[in-house]
């Protein structure tokens, strides 16, 4: 298994709180001294990029959080934890029968009240990861207990945006927290999107086309 020197994600954000420049600045090898929204905005394209992989391969992850992202060198992020993993194939849709420990703040309306998973409830789950990443490293649903997160939900209600994150990241979250699956965009979409804003407010960066990966280094 290889080593990711910096830990997981949650933790490695809160200890960088005091370095953290909210603005749209060069990405930097140097994640000790220096954190911005153009940092984290890559970051989380490249686990929507991950993302997108697993739900090509019929692989639905269902504990996509901050927690079970590894952080190895260059701040590349490495998704892990796949414990409570599922192939899918039938409708694309996994249906857990059985009672267990279940990650309540990070699941979508569907898989709270049904126990229905999908892509589409990867990508709610995605939505409260990139609010962890932009309140770097905060507790989601701040105030509310598990238990009332689902009568939350069903009155409406979603996370304020984080302070100094971008609109456009916000509007994102929103659009993954979206009460229909099938209007929540795919992994793929996400992936897009993020380029897109990386595009328009990022600075000059010298290529925004996802690397090439060998199939053997998956």
């Amino acid at each position: 298994m290889e080593y990711c020197p910096y830990g997981n994600m949650s933790e490695f954000l809160r200890n960088r709180q005091d370095i953290y420049e909210p603005d749209w600045l060069q990405l930097t090898s140097d994640h000790d001294s220096k954190l911005s929204i153009t940092d984290l905005v890559e970051a989380a394209s490249q686990i929507a990029d991950g993302m997108e992989f697993l739900a090509s391969r019929k692989c639905i992850h269902r504990d996509l959080a901050a927690r079970n992202i590894l952080i190895g060198q260059n701040f590349v992020p490495k998704i892990a934890e796949i414990g409570l993993a599922r192939n899918f194939y039938k409708n694309d849709i996994y249906l857990k029968k059985k009672s267990g420990l279940v990650p309540v703040k990070w699941m979508s309306i569907e898989a709270l009240r049904d126990r229905i998973f999908s892509e589409k409830s990867d990508v709610w789950s995605f939505g409260v990861l990139l609010w962890e990443i932009f309140t770097l490293g905060g507790s989601p649903y701040p105030g509310i207990h598990s238990v009332d997160v689902y009568e939350y939900l069903c009155s409406g209600n979603r996370m304020k945006s984080p302070l100094y994150c971008p609109n456009e990241i916000y509007d994102l979250m929103m659009t993954c927290w979206n009460a229909d699956p099938c209007q929540r965009p795919g992994f793929k979409v996400v992936g897009q999107t993020f380029i897109k804003i990386l595009s328009d407010k990022g600075p000059e960066r010298p290529c925004l086309v996802p690397l090439e990966i060998d199939e053997n280094e998956r």
